[in-house]
């Protein structure tokens, strides 16, 4: 009897070890920034294709593989998301059966665009008037991939430019000891990706640009059946000076598709963006200044910006170094 259990338990235990899962891991960004919502699809030999999982507001994925059987040597993971071009992973058999390695990062691209205006932009093509003093931030239309028509990127795109305008305005009045800069926010014709980083850049250029501010979302259905859009946005600061700039930051939202609307996007952003006009705004001034006065102006600009951040401020790291490369120049 008790070689009976004991043979049991043997066949018990190598049954659960046949079939234990096998986890990978992974990051998928587009352009050096984290990408949202991006579908990791299982193509196994003889089987057919299944979604594991999507990548969170950080681009990281985590999922689970039963392991491959004697016969099959290979296993795919592909990363699906919409407007950009498939990427394959091949992953191998390792003696357990699972596919190694067991860490797999991901770098998407996005569908070429046909359109020559969108490669070369002009202002005429982009329907906007290039900024006199560079303190304009032009506002891309958003795109919702997956939507039946444009009736949520048109609720999502309607008073968004006055809403960022204002919220803007309204984080530099808190600002100690600064006089609010007359900062303009316009929007373009042409919609821009949040991975296009090199055309963002093109076209702030061509407009002189303060700052371009882009997004797109993805409508999907949950588990519960309620629609919801996976929404990502870049900030991105144009103006140098000397080799210090702003650092793009994107943030990611999932919001319920019936509560898409410019202030929700607006509200989680305000304190972020207004930061980030700041600083670009410092940038400018530093790259044309003309006087030690300006000089201390911006200091004092950045000294009170510094007062709104922590340590762990994604901007805090560009400030300091913009304030340390300025004292070292005042000590030369």
């Amino acid at each position: 009897m008790r070689s009976v259990i004991a043979l049991l338990l043997t066949l018990v235990v190598g049954a659960g070890a046949a079939f234990a899962e096998c986890p990978i891991t992974g990051k998928v960004t587009a352009d050096g920034l984290s990408l949202a919502g991006a579908e990791i699809v299982e193509k196994r030999h003889g089987a057919p294709e299944r979604v594991l999982a999507a990548t969170g507001p950080d681009g990281s994925y985590s999922v689970e593989v039963e392991p491959l059987g004697e016969r099959l040597r290979t296993l795919t993971l592909v990363v699906r998301k919409t407007s950009f071009e498939d990427h394959a992973m091949l992953l191998h058999r390792a003696a357990n059966g699972c596919p190694q390695p067991t860490h797999r990062d991901a770098g998407m691209v996005r569908k070429a665009i046909s359109s020559n205006s969108a490669a070369t932009p002009t202002s005429q093509s982009l329907c906007a008037v290039p900024s006199v003093q560079g303190l304009t931030i032009y506002l891309a239309p958003y795109e919702i991939f997956g939507a039946a028509d444009r009736s949520l990127a048109n609720t999502l795109n309607g008073d968004l430019p006055d809403i960022v305008h204002h919220r803007i305005l309204a984080f530099q009045s808190r600002l100690g000891n600064f006089q609010p800069e007359d900062i303009s926010v316009e929007t373009i014709c042409a919609s821009l990706s949040p991975s296009q980083g090199e055309q963002i850049h093109r076209v702030g250029t061509v407009l002189n640009a303060l700052a371009v501010i882009a997004g797109d979302g993805e409508l999907r259905q949950e588990q519960g059946g309620n629609n919801v859009v996976d929404l990502d946005s870049v900030f991105r600061v144009l103006p140098r000076w000397r080799d210090l700039g702003g650092r793009p930051l994107q943030i990611g939202d999932t919001i319920p598709a019936s509560r898409l609307r410019p202030s929700r996007v607006a509200e989680q952003l305000t304190d972020l963006w207004g930061k980030q006009a700041v600083l670009a705004v410092a940038l400018r001034k530093l790259a044309s200044m003309q006087t030690p006065d300006d000089k201390d102006q911006v200091r004092q600009m950045l000294i009170e910006l510094r007062k709104t951040m922590q340590d762990a401020d994604p901007l805090f790291d560009d400030l300091q170094l913009i304030l340390d490369r300025l004292e070292t120049e005042d000590g030369q």
